[in-house]
């Protein structure tokens, strides 16, 4: 079994990956968080995650154990299969994810393509005690790290924040410039800084642009 690749990215495009490693060359499906930070020649260090049926080994790549995680949670859900899980980590990061399951947010998760009424409705029911305990994991790693921030000066979580809400609004197929003055704009009128409520606006902003355009 694979469960971790490094090595150098040879290959993007929109839905995988290919890595080098050792002369071998493999095909990854990455979640958005991924796909969106790499590019040909960069070196990556993913965790694996395989799907093995019988004609066929996938092979699903993630920048995180937390995102490998809810890949395998996911799943659990009738209806949920792994094209699908990586679409919702791909749009939804796995804190975004545990706090839209935990507070019931069906809204939330139905921004996902392939994500209707009853099938949010199954996640949030049958996921919720699963997400709490997330939750909970998520608040002590939060502390710890904010702490790291504070000693480090690492990258202000509003930073974070934004490049999140960009990575996800490119899943949707707008371009990354258009996506970056639409969420600039949201911020400075709206005053906007949760995760959720910025991609939901974004969303929002950039449809009517496109029908604008039209």
């Amino acid at each position: 079994m694979i469960g971790h690749l490094r090595g150098e990215i040879l290959h993007v495009a929109a839905d995988h990956l290919i890595i080098d490693v050792g002369g071998v060359g493999y095909l990854v499906h990455p979640t958005g968080s991924v796909l969106h930070h790499t590019a040909a020649g960069q070196t990556a260090s993913l965790w694996i995650e395989m799907d093995v049926k019988q004609d066929q080994i996938s092979l699903f790549g993630f920048a995180n154990l937390e995102e490998k995680r809810w890949f395998k949670t996911l799943q659990i859900v009738q209806g949920v299969g792994a094209k699908l899980a990586i679409a919702i980590l791909s749009l939804l990061a796995p804190e975004a994810l545990t706090t839209a399951i935990v507070s019931g947010d069906k809204n939330m998760l139905q921004m996902v393509p392939g994500v209707g009424s009853k099938l949010a409705t199954r996640l949030v029911t049958e996921l919720k005690d699963k997400a709490a305990t997330y939750a909970q994991q998520y608040s002590i790693s939060l502390a710890n790290q904010n702490q790291k921030n504070l000693d480090n000066k690492v990258m202000p979580k509003e930073i974070t924040i934004f490049n999140d809400a960009v990575s996800a609004l490119a899943n949707f197929g707008f371009h990354k410039n258009d996506i970056e003055i639409a969420l600039r704009t949201i911020i400075d009128k709206e005053n906007v800084l949760d995760l959720q409520e910025l991609i939901r606006m974004g969303l929002q902003t950039l449809g009517r642009d496109v029908r604008a355009g039209n």
